[in-house]
């Protein structure tokens, strides 16, 4: 029987002192993970690893693993990193979460591995290959559609939101038998310019890119809605076709 692939998933980090109730917990900070994320890694077939921020073992961490899934998070990537000088007010960061999984997305680039990245794993992606962000959407963007897209409306992941619309000839149309399909959506930040080899897949109505994926990598995508909640057929494939992608 073949060997299941294991695919090492970033935690998040809760410092107490960040959270305006978190002291009754404990005084000491924590790592969090959204049980979905292992159990639609687990549910496509291969073995959830979460991994703790050593920077000294991302090199162990791609020798031991066959696959990365970056998370989301309540945080955002720093601006400065993809050269914003204005910072928007709206913005978090993590910079410990932040450093850790930027160098690990790029030794799993370098070693040719599969990498998928969800809602802030997707937007730190795209600033690894050179792209940029929206920093608070409200603000930033002004989509092209008669209709106003709310990308943050408050309501739980398990309800959809709004439409994308997948694009023909990519990966991810590939694993979709509809040209879209409607989505959740929990995020206040969004892909401005594209990094380096990297191609838009989805688009909400608004234009808004909501999924890419890597023109130069076997298996790179981004996904700006959550389809570890498993909503929907093309959520289901995204996992399978990672899964799939890992065993090689």
């Amino acid at each position: 029987m073949q060997n299941k692939p294991r695919i090492g998933i970033t935690l998040d980090f809760v410092d107490p002192a960040q959270q305006e109730q978190g002291a009754w917990f404990n005084v000491e900070p924590w790592y969090a993970l959204r049980y979905r994320y292992a159990s639609a890694v687990e549910a496509a077939g291969g073995v959830p690893l979460s991994l703790s921020f050593h920077p000294n073992l991302v090199g162990d961490y791609v020798a031991a693993l066959d696959g990365l899934l970056i998370t989301g998070g309540g945080f955002d990537v720093d601006p400065a990193l993809y050269g914003a000088k204005d910072i928007h007010s709206s913005v978090l960061i993590k910079p410990s979460r932040t450093a850790f999984e930027v160098a690990l997305c790029k030794a799993f680039l370098a070693a040719g591995k599969p990498i998928l990245g969800i809602c802030g794993g997707m937007q730190l992606l795209n600033v690894v290959f050179g792209g940029t962000l929206h920093q608070h959407l409200p603000d930033t963007f002004i989509g092209s559609s008669a209709t106003h897209i709310n990308h943050n409306p408050k309501t739980r992941a398990f309800l959809t939101a709004h439409n994308v619309n997948f694009i023909s000839g990519t990966k991810l149309a590939a694993l979709c038998s509809t040209a879209s399909c409607e989505v959740n959506s929990v995020h206040h930040q969004a892909v401005e310019l594209l990094g380096s080899d990297l191609q838009a897949s989805a688009h909400a109505d608004d234009t808004l890119i909501e999924a890419f994926e890597s023109t130069k990598h076997p298996f790179v995508i981004g996904i700006q809605w959550h389809p570890e909640f498993l909503l929907s057929e093309v959520d289901i494939n995204i996992f399978k076709s990672f899964i799939e992608s890992s065993r090689s």
